[in-house]
């Protein structure tokens, strides 16, 4: 299983979910919400490897920019293909991105099976989260925290009528 993060996180080190508010448009901005949403697709990857204890390949790819395709950025307004020109010439193209993840589904996993999932922490972790190139990364500090992944990963359940097929 491949879940999709954002290299944007970066900027992003102390990001938390904010359980207590997940339901609150004060705090809302589109912004908040992608990069909480990435946050999440890290923890639940880390808290699928754990469940799935090597019976299931999980990665997490942190996606960089993605070059857009040349009818894509011709049919932007002027003001934006002149905003996006510098972004999208430091993007990778997107076939590159598909090599990452044809690879990926081809791997043997690299992370720690016998990882107890109430007390896996960094190491224990590392080769779940990677860049385009498939090198093990650092997630945000809230990603590793245990009872996080828990309570999100019973939010989550909550949220779709905690189906009796679900773990």
């Amino acid at each position: 299983m491949i879940n999709v993060a954002s290299k944007g996180l970066l900027t992003m080190p102390r990001i938390a979910i904010r359980f207590d508010q997940l339901d609150d448009a004060s705090w809302y901005s589109p912004t908040r919400a992608y990069y909480h949403a990435k946050l999440a697709q890290i923890m639940t990857a880390y808290a699928l490897a754990l469940r799935a204890r090597g019976a299931l390949d999980v990665a997490c790819v942190r996606v960089p920019a993605v070059r857009l395709d040349a009818d894509r950025v011709a049919a932007l307004p002027w003001i934006l293909r002149t905003l996006y020109a510098p972004k999208n010439r430091l993007a990778i193209p997107a076939e590159r991105l598909g090599e990452t993840y044809a690879a990926l589904a081809v791997r043997t996993s690299t992370w720690q099976e016998h990882a107890d999932p109430a007390s896996a922490g960094r190491s224990a972790l590392r080769g779940i989260y990677l860049d385009e190139n498939l090198r093990p990364v650092d997630a945000p500090a809230s990603a590793y925290d245990a009872a996080a992944r828990e309570r999100l990963w019973a939010v989550s359940q909550q949220a779709v009528g905690d189906p009796s097929w679900a773990w």
